[in-house]
């Protein structure tokens, strides 16, 4: 976006505002992705979901242990091969355990 911007016949302003706004929301995804913080952490101990990736991420991370766990469930979300979605697409199906 940055550079199709600098491209079009846009004002000095309106490159300026893209150019900053696209550019520092690269930045952030570039460090959330490199940061190498725990997203999900499945051990012997319980399970760990990381937190807030831009802010207080230790003190938003939830830990389960085991034994408050009553049960796992497993999902999977439909989505066609073209990406275009139908209302029935938009229904979590949930698989029984086998």
């Amino acid at each position: 976006m940055t550079a199709l911007t600098l491209f079009l016949g846009l004002s000095s302003v309106t490159r300026v505002l893209c150019a900053g706004f696209f550019g520092v929301g690269v930045v952030v995804l570039c460090a959330v992705s490199f940061s190498r913080r725990v997203a999900l952490r499945v051990d012997a101990v319980g399970v760990t979901l990381g937190g807030h990736a831009l802010f207080k991420y230790e003190s938003t991370q939830l830990f389960v242990p085991w034994n408050e766990i009553v049960a796992l469930v497993r999902w999977e979300q439909v989505i066609r091969p073209t990406g275009m979605k139908t209302p029935l697409d938009f229904m979590m199906r949930v698989k029984q355990p086998t």
